[in-house]
């Protein structure tokens, strides 16, 4: 029988990214700024324009970006390290560095998006899910932590049924699509007579 895994706290694998991006960059449009995360598909989406009247953070290729306040939604993203420019969000965002010796960040994206971590949250954070989640509400709830082996056991996993899910949706869709034709083919020629 396997042991369960540890319960770590998030500060102990992650850390908060504390910079700000330049005014200067701001205001010339050096840098982009995030309009939101997706929440089915933790896609980060980028601004057109760089006008913002909030405070900003800058967040980093290999961060893990979150939401503060859609995070149990699903807005969580990774912003992938073949990115070579930072990019910036509002502070109700926050950018997170992941201890890459102990995690792997697609295995904590995974995570932090799951039902399982939404019912953390409302059993370690004050206010649970209605609250915005900053660093210091986030970064004390503990975590399952598995070996980083297991980790890449369990992306995989999910990355493998999540394709399949993904075919099989894709699949319903055009089936569907199929049988409207087909229904319009058959209303058609009833009245074509």
């Amino acid at each position: 029988m396997s042991r369960p895994w540890a319960m770590v706290p998030l500060e102990e694998i992650l850390r908060e990214r504390q910079e700000v991006p330049s005014a200067e960059a701001l205001a010339n449009g050096g840098i982009r700024i995030v309009a939101k995360i997706g929440f089915n598909d933790g896609k980060i989406q980028l601004r057109n324009g760089s006008e913002t009247k909030t405070g900003m953070i800058l967040v980093r290729p290999g961060d893990l970006l979150v939401s503060g306040i859609n995070a149990a939604k699903g807005a969580i993203a990774i912003y992938g390290e073949e990115n070579t420019e930072p990019i910036t969000a509002t502070i109700h965002y926050g950018a997170y560095i992941p201890n890459k010796s102990r995690v792997d960040v697609n295995y904590l994206w995974w995570l932090l998006r799951s039902n399982t971590f939404r019912d953390l949250l409302l059993r370690y954070v004050p206010g649970g899910i209605k609250t915005e989640l900053k660093a210091k509400r986030l970064l004390p709830v503990p975590a399952p932590l598995p070996s980083l082996e297991e980790q890449r056991r369990i992306v995989a996993k999910i990355d493998e049924l999540a394709a399949k899910i993904e075919e099989a949706r894709i699949l319903g869709q055009q089936a569907a699509e199929e049988t409207d034709a087909l229904l319009d083919l058959v209303v058609d020629a009833t009245f074509a007579r």
